[in-house]
């Protein structure tokens, strides 16, 4: 009997510790949980920043590209107008022509 009576204190002292530990954990848990989530909504928040700067760059290569096209053509016309004959600044003109 009397050994029941230092076990019981002893075991209420343990009793009383695992539920300490358990509410911890829990709290634990919860906090680890708020954590994830809070993460989770920064990675959403990043990859619409992401996706919105991937539409820039792609607007800004289509851009490049219309440059390159449009600095072909001028090169193009450029050289076409050079072979025109010309005189001084003024286009070559047949004769029997007017001056404007």
């Amino acid at each position: 009997m009397e050994e029941m009576s230092v076990a019981i204190p002893e075991i209420a002292t343990n009793t009383a510790m695992a539920s300490t530990m358990t509410g911890e954990a829990v709290n634990s848990a919860k906090n680890s949980s708020t954590k994830v989530n809070n993460l989770g909504k920064a990675a959403r928040e990043i990859s619409k920043v992401i996706n919105s700067v991937n539409e820039i760059v792609s607007a800004i290569a289509v851009a490049v590209e219309e440059s390159k096209h449009t600095t072909q053509h001028s090169k193009f016309l450029l050289a076409a107008l050079q072979r025109l004959p010309c005189s001084g600044d003024r286009l070559y003109q047949h004769p029997g022509q007017r001056t404007h």
